[in-house]
């Protein structure tokens, strides 16, 4: 049967976590998938972790002998998926029960929609759930120049509008999923789950000097987008 869901999974050194990002997602039920997994160059024990799922019939993965950046690692992804909707599971996170289902429905109901975001919660390195969970706001039109408050991972995209946009830009590294979704709103409708979470992400400490370039790369991608939507020559 024909995947209706192309699930995409970049993987980067996360042998501890890959194994339980992999199999909450072989668990979702309901809808056929497929699994895509790339491993970026990993110098751990992370391909060894995610061969061992290949034998499921659902999952295919390829070992890139480069390290590119995630973006780099999506993008050849969607090239390779099968499925009309794509969605997108960060290798040290979690997809919660029904995300595929609940999500799909709403794209089926909805031809002019493109992209549905449903609210996350959050875990620690271990993997311990937090009390800390984000709602995804209401939509309207500079959103998300204002509030982005969404996760690109768990969230569920027609395949067909990322290839309308080019997928992600692999220059702006660390904040090609802001642009992404920029992009996606010039072009496609955004539906939004505000109930519970299907989504949990797992909370790291990142050094303050990557923060900051994050950060600047976000501004950059804001800043194009103003400038696409309303012509203004903001000098940030």
């Amino acid at each position: 049967m024909k995947p209706k869901v192309s699930v995409l999974m970049a993987a980067y050194n996360v042998e501890p976590f890959i194994p339980e990002a992999v199999e909450a997602i072989l668990a979702q039920r309901g809808i056929p998938f497929e699994l895509l997994i790339g491993d970026d160059a990993s110098s751990d024990g992370t391909w060894s972790r995610i061969r061992r799922y290949t034998m499921d019939p659902r999952v295919r993965a390829w070992r890139f002998r480069v390290r590119r950046g995630s973006s780099s690692v999506w993008n050849r992804l969607i090239r390779r998926a099968q499925g009309t909707y794509l969605s997108i599971c960060d290798a040290d996170d979690r997809i919660l029960p029904g995300n595929l289902q609940t999500l799909s429905r709403v794209l089926d109901r909805a031809p002019g929609v493109g992209v549905v975001c449903a609210g996350w919660e959050y875990m620690d390195v271990r993997g311990r759930r937090l009390r800390r969970w984000r709602r995804v706001p209401p939509v309207n039109k500079t959103w998300d120049l204002i509030r982005r408050e969404w996760t690109h991972g768990g969230s569920m995209f027609r395949r067909k509008v990322i290839q309308q946009v080019g997928g992600y830009r692999e220059r702006l590294l660390h904040a090609d999923a802001p642009d992404l979704f920029l992009r996606l709103s010039e072009v496609t409708q955004f539906s939004t789950l505000p109930g519970k979470a299907y989504y949990r992400y797992r909370l790291h400490p990142y050094p303050a000097g990557l923060k900051a370039w994050r950060r600047r790369l976000v501004a950059i991608a804001i800043r194009e987008a103003i400038i696409r939507r309303y012509g203004y020559k903001v000098s940030w």
